[in-house]
């Protein structure tokens, strides 16, 4: 880390200690302690019982400013210790490239104290999970390196490598697209494309890890009908081996599919749409195969 971005994270730590009673941060050694291991598949918001347990110990005798600043301290704290977190994680030069500007972005978060912003809020946990080096920023969205499978999709693998989920007792790791919107200017097509490239040259470095999964209504085959300009978040991998599982929509998938296109509502009204919650899974062998085509493609 740069000796500015440094100065900016102590500064950070330093406000916000000094709002904090002194038993609150006598117990922040606790936290590291409390985390699994950052190999364990976990979906976004799960840490470890022991983790989620001894943050609610700590912050529930505080008021919510507190919270808040409780919460600045711990990231900006972790964010000091990034380096030695990312080697371990063995990122990719081009993923390594993209953490100054995502470093950047959460100090303008935690200067401006976000209201939430504790353990409930989901910008943030994505924020925990960035210094944590388990939510990779790659671009257009935030690649999350460590999810877990469960539901359909585990079933959905399962039809397709039973052996694979019985010798893992379906704990099987996977990288997951989580979107936020302070990546929402490269959530095009080349932002994307830059997206799944990178994710299947980390898969390289992670043998353990089955593929890549995104589960939205985004990725729903139906959008190269209703929405072309979204067409590609599927067609892409379905091109290269990946598959999708559909179920019926629920009314939250249904309202965000059609939220923000009014080409989209007006289908939907005339019946001749009908959003679906699509799960994609993209297995590691044609990502990655996908990707170093892609990569000598723009060496040629």
């Amino acid at each position: 880390m740069s000796a500015e971005r440094i100065d900016r994270f102590q500064q950070i730590a330093a406000t916000n200690r000094l709002a904090l009673p002194p038993a609150t941060l006598e117990q922040i050694a606790r936290l590291d302690t409390a985390l699994q291991h950052w190999k364990t598949p976990a979906l976004m918001r799960e840490f470890g019982t022991a983790f989620t347990r001894t943050w609610r110990e700590i912050t529930a005798p505080l008021a919510p400013p507190q919270r808040r600043q409780f919460a600045a301290l711990y990231l900006a704290q972790k964010a000091l210790a990034i380096d030695d977190v990312l080697r371990e994680r063995s990122l990719t030069p081009a993923l390594l490239a993209r953490y100054p500007l995502a470093l950047d972005r959460l100090a303008d978060t935690l200067e401006a104290m976000p209201d939430p912003y504790d353990f409930d809020d989901e910008l943030f946990i994505k924020d925990l999970r960035l210094v944590l080096g388990l939510g990779v920023p790659a671009g257009a969205c935030i690649l999350d390196i460590r999810s877990r499978m469960g539901g359909t999709i585990l079933l959905g693998v399962a039809r397709r490598d039973p052996l694979r989920v019985l010798r893992t007792g379906g704990k099987i790791p996977c990288f997951r697209l989580y979107l936020d919107p302070r990546y929402r200017e490269a959530f095009n097509r080349e932002g994307m494309i830059d997206y799944y490239r990178e994710a299947g040259e980390l898969l390289v470095h992670h043998p353990d890890v089955y593929g890549f999964v995104c589960k939205s209504w985004f990725m729903d085959p139906q959008l190269e009908r209703v929405s072309p300009r979204l067409a590609h978040l599927s067609t892409i991998p379905l091109s290269a081996g990946a598959f999708v599982i559909t179920r019926k929509a629920s009314d939250g998938d249904r309202a965000r599919a059609l939220k923000t296109s009014p080409t989209r509502r007006a289908l939907h009204e005339a019946g001749k749409y009908e959003p679906r919650a699509v799960s994609l899974v993209w297995p590691r062998e044609g990502m990655i195969r996908w990707a170093m085509a892609q990569r000598q493609e723009r060496k040629a």
